[in-house]
């Protein structure tokens, strides 16, 4: 067990509400891990809850396309919801990542056992939703060069991580017009 990323954990969680020793305890019982090489998928239940501890998955949708779309990052310190997603929704890791999740049983279980952890569920889940958005509004925007300066501005950390590829699939930039431009857009 890496004791500073479960600190980081800890953490995390805390920003959004009390956690007791014993609901810590309990959580970090219950915590599975996963460790997923580059470019590897992340295969998860069919409803829970996952962390990023460390890395950055990226997320696509298959459904409706010839080609799969990216639809999100996931960057280290933050969590996804995992629901009843159609099997076109999937994770691929854009380094190594070492993710921890809960499944939906263990969840339920926390609950009964510490109903605080409902509202730290809550505004994590508020948390996700936001980021989940974050795609839909840049899509909106008519401007490229705004396109590209709002995701830079929000993913900073991770663009040296990611593949230029990527960044223009996220944006629905073409590859060749991004790779040509992106440079005088930041």
């Amino acid at each position: 067990m890496n004791e500073a990323l479960h600190l980081k954990l800890k953490h995390q969680l805390q920003q959004n509400g009390a956690v007791t020793p014993a609901a810590w305890l309990a959580i970090e019982t219950c915590m599975q891990t996963k460790q997923v090489k580059y470019h590897d998928g992340f295969l998860y239940q069919a409803k829970g809850i996952a962390y990023v501890a460390d890395g950055l998955l990226k997320e696509y949708n298959s459904q409706y396309r010839d080609r799969p779309a990216i639809v999100n990052f996931f960057n280290t310190n933050q969590f996804l919801f995992m629901d009843e997603r159609p099997a076109q929704q999937f994770f691929r890791a854009c380094v190594p990542t070492l993710i921890y999740y809960w499944n939906w049983e263990a969840i339920q279980q926390l609950w009964l056992q510490f109903p605080e952890l409902i509202r730290i569920y809550r505004n994590l889940n508020v948390q996700y939703i936001n980021q989940c958005q974050l795609r839909p509004f840049l899509l909106e925007e008519k401007s490229t060069e705004v396109k590209i300066q709002r995701f830079y501005a929000e993913y900073k950390a991770n663009v040296p991580l990611l593949p230029k590829k990527d960044i223009a699939n996220y944006l629905a930039i073409n590859y060749n017009y991004f790779v040509r431009n992106y440079q005088k857009f930041l």
